[in-house]
């Protein structure tokens, strides 16, 4: 998946998944241990279900490519689903239900291209010709050193699934162990937020319900 030069890599593997997000600055590996999230809920056909999200660390790295405009980290992160009914069902009633659990990755400012050049935008519509002093950074379009120019767009943000896994018994779990994110060519902060999402539906009712982790800063 890539946006610009904004990009984003995932491998998933069975019960456990890669994400690329990338950061810069962390010249040692430093770890963040998110607390545990849980809801429970009845659906309006009567059905009890819990969603919930525990053993999540984020452990941030410095970037294989040492650019300051790339982020990385490994992610821990498991997911848990139930349902159950205190009294039997109605006759031919039917349930299904899946967990899904990803992440969120957002980016405040993308770069996407860096060109030769001998004139830049000023502001959002004058021109200027070939600069011999410092230029400042401007957005959308910028000269931000002689003869380099530099497309910048507003921040984005995607949704990422690492593991979905239809409920085939009364409960079932999504565990994700040393994900890998990387982003790369973001500008400013870059975030990441975990879900686990718990999806039902009946003959009756479509039912979903989600917990989220903590914004953390790559």
């Amino acid at each position: 998946m890539e946006w610009g030069a904004w990009r984003v890599v995932l491998a998933v593997a069975v019960s456990a998944g890669s994400i690329i997000a990338a950061d810069a600055g962390h010249a040692a590996a430093d770890t963040i241990v998110n607390p545990s999230h849980r809801r429970i809920w009845t659906t309006d056909d009567g059905w009890r279900a819990a969603v919930a999200a525990d053993r999540e660390s984020i452990v941030r790295i410095q970037p294989l490519s040492g650019s300051g405009l790339s982020r990385e980290a490994y992610v821990n992160l498991r997911a848990w689903a139930g349902i159950s009914r205190k009294r039997p069902p109605a006759p031919g009633s039917k349930i299904t239900a899946t967990l899904e659990s990803g992440y969120q990755i957002g980016c405040m400012t993308t770069l996407n291209e860096v060109t030769p050049a001998l004139s830049g935008s000023f502001g959002l519509g004058g021109n200027g010709g070939i600069q011999t002093g410092p230029v400042f950074l401007i957005s959308p379009q910028a000269l931000i050193q002689p003869g380099i120019q530099a497309s910048l767009s507003p921040g984005k943000s995607i949704i990422v699934s690492l593991g979905k896994k239809p409920l085939e018994s009364d409960s079932s779990s999504v565990t994700i162990r040393s994900g890998h994110i990387t982003v790369d060519g973001c500008i400013g902060p870059a975030t990441i937020r975990s879900f686990s999402v718990l999806s039902i539906r009946t003959n009756k009712v479509d039912d979903q319900n989600a917990v989220y982790g903590r914004v953390i800063q790559l």
